[in-house]
């Protein structure tokens, strides 16, 4: 049986041998009578070259250890695990064969004198990261096989564990106590609370597929990803009957990070009519991981991807429209015309090149109002009146042709008073709060049909329900 269990793992991960670059063991070891027992024990890949090896035995009847070996080894290692219920350590600097053995788990001969009972190991089990209704918080998956060792007390007594804790504590480096030392070596596992020996054989693979920038994925893998191994293939819903698309990730594509492995930002095809799309990469033929994404406004979509262009994550508009410490106008109304197109009001700045007197920004919307536009970053209600007057100067001079909506912008909080009395002046007050929300619109996709229900309320109500205004839309008052 786990004879069994050993070829079904080593089959199962054969694929993704030529991505990783060594393998890593971490643990930690009891000495009883002269025979060092586990405590815990795991075995990781890891993509880059071996070069780590630590082993440290603060006390004389305990140790711990992280070493790494070239993945060529995996094979001898998972079959020590598995097979002969060991793991031999090289605690030698200079002798390779200064082996010290670590059993996996402590046997006593019963009063029969039968034979003791061998590690049981699970079946190889696949944790694919990105399933559906998946609440682990998985960012990659993993295959993986787990040891059913002992009881912890049974190579661990509560005195050693004591002696042990305070040794660490006062080590260097220092640990607090067991807790803290498996944090450190065994990323995930905790010793509080623990009743079994830790016995672990897992291949997290080295890829990853996440959500990136609105209705796109990105996608890591190791620098020795080869052109064409990775395949992302997209199927699209609500329904059937929507082509799915495919596209081979090349080399020349990806974006080189710091330690070295390579990204790629995807967007699907989007066919007519798709509103969802389940994103499955492949790793030379082999299913690594899956992700839902949601299809984008098509106008909102394209505006979003041009101006991360320019400012990637959008952080210089964002500060400019919340940093109080920045008194910058200039900047300010540049910012503000900017939020305004992102929504897809068409906004011209006219802080310069204009008749005197004028307010800072103005736009039209086909078959909406006409925007006017007054920006201060503090003490709103001095623009009130003026911008009111301008307001009526600019209806008069359209006529009958379309309502003006008419906007303080300012970067300061604002409290319902102020509210009340710009909607006396027949305008909407958008302060702090509101451009945050108005970000926040822009990230959930909102256009223009869900940005003028929005203003429009902000002249009509001093407290308003964002969901229910964008569920209307904008509509002439006359």
């Amino acid at each position: 049986m786990v004879e069994k269990s050993l070829r079904d793992f080593l089959s199962s991960i054969s694929p993704y041998l030529k991505v990783w670059g060594g393998v890593r063991v971490s643990g930690v070891a009891i000495n009883l009578d002269g025979t060092w027992f586990n405590l815990a024990i795991r075995l990781t890949f890891v993509e880059n070259e071996p070069q780590k090896k630590e082993i440290q035995s603060p006390e004389p009847n305990f140790l711990y250890y992280t070493v790494e070996f070239p993945v060529s080894a995996v094979q001898e290692l998972t079959r020590q695990f598995v097979l002969d219920g060991k793991f031999e350590l090289q605690t030698g600097d200079k002798d390779p064969n200064a082996l010290t053995p670590i059993f996996l788990k402590r046997e006593r001969q019963n009063s029969n004198n039968a034979l003791p009972d061998p590690v049981q190991w699970s079946t190889p089990m696949i944790r694919e990261a990105g399933l559906p209704g998946d609440t682990s918080g998985r960012k990659r998956t993993s295959i993986s096989l787990d040891g059913h060792g002992q009881y912890v007390h049974e190579v661990l007594n509560y005195e050693m564990a004591r002696k042990i804790e305070a040794r660490l504590r006062n080590s260097d480096p220092p640990y607090d106590g067991l807790s803290g030392l498996f944090a450190h070596i065994l990323p995930g596992v905790s010793y509080s609370g623990r009743s079994n020996t830790l016995l672990e054989i897992v291949a997290e693979l080295p890829f990853e597929l996440r959500t990136g920038e609105r209705d796109s994925a990105l996608v890591e893998s190791p620098a020795r990803t080869s052109d064409g191994s990775l395949v992302l293939r997209c199927f699209y819903g609500p329904g059937t009957g929507l082509p799915p698309s495919l596209a081979a990730l090349q080399r020349e594509d990806a974006e080189t990070l710091s330690d070295g492995r390579l990204r790629w930002m995807h967007r699907p095809a989007w066919p007519e009519g798709a509103e969802k799309a389940r994103i499955v990469l492949f790793f030379e033929q082999e299913q690594v991981q899956t992700l839902e994404v949601d299809c984008w406004p098509s106008a909102g979509n394209l505006r979003q991807l041009i101006d991360t262009y320019f400012d990637p994550s959008q952080e210089k508009l964002k500060s400019v429209l919340s940093d109080r410490g920045v008194m910058n106008q200039q900047e300010f109304e540049w910012a503000v015309t900017r939020l305004l197109n992102l929504l897809g009001l068409p906004a011209i700045w006219y802080g310069k090149g204009a008749a005197e007197a004028r307010p800072d920004i103005s736009g039209y919307v086909e078959g909406g109002p006409a925007l006017l536009v007054e920006c201060t970053l503090e003490k709103p209600l001095l623009k009130f009146s003026g911008l009111a007057e301008r307001m009526k100067q600019l209806q008069a001079h359209l006529g009958a042709e379309t309502d003006v909506l008419a906007l303080v912008v300012t970067r300061s909080d604002t409290v319902d008073s102020e509210k009340q009395q710009a909607q006396e002046h027949g305008l909407a007050l958008v302060g702090q709060t509101e451009l945050r929300e108005m970000l926040k619109m822009i990230d959930d996709g909102a256009g223009t049909k869900e940005s003028l229900a929005y203003l429009e309320d902000l002249r009509t109500n001093v407290n308003i329900d964002l969901g229910a205004s964008l569920n209307t839309r904008w509509v002439r008052p006359w």
